[in-house]
C-alpha cells in the first residue's frame, strides 16, 4: 500500500511527484477511523499479522 503523487507540468506533461509507504502516511482530513484502519492494515502487512480491526 503507498501513496502516489502525480503532477501536471505547463506542458500537459504528468509526472510522478513522490511515492510514500502507506504506513508513513498523513491523516490529511480523513475521516479518523478510516485512517487508524490504514495503518492497521498496512502494519499487518509488513509485519506479516492477523489485521484485527476486520474481525472486530
Amino acid at each position: 500500500m503507498y501513496g502516489i503523487n502525480f503532477g501536471v507540468t505547463s506542458k500537459g506533461e504528468t509526472l510522478l511527484v513522490e511515492v510514500n509507504e502507506g504506513y508513513a502516511l498523513g491523516c490529511y482530513g480523513l475521516f479518523p477511523d478510516l485512517y487508524v484502519k490504514l495503518i492497521i492494515t498496512r502494519w499487518a502487512e509488513l509485519t506479516d499479522t492477523l489485521d484485527e480491526h476486520w474481525y472486530i
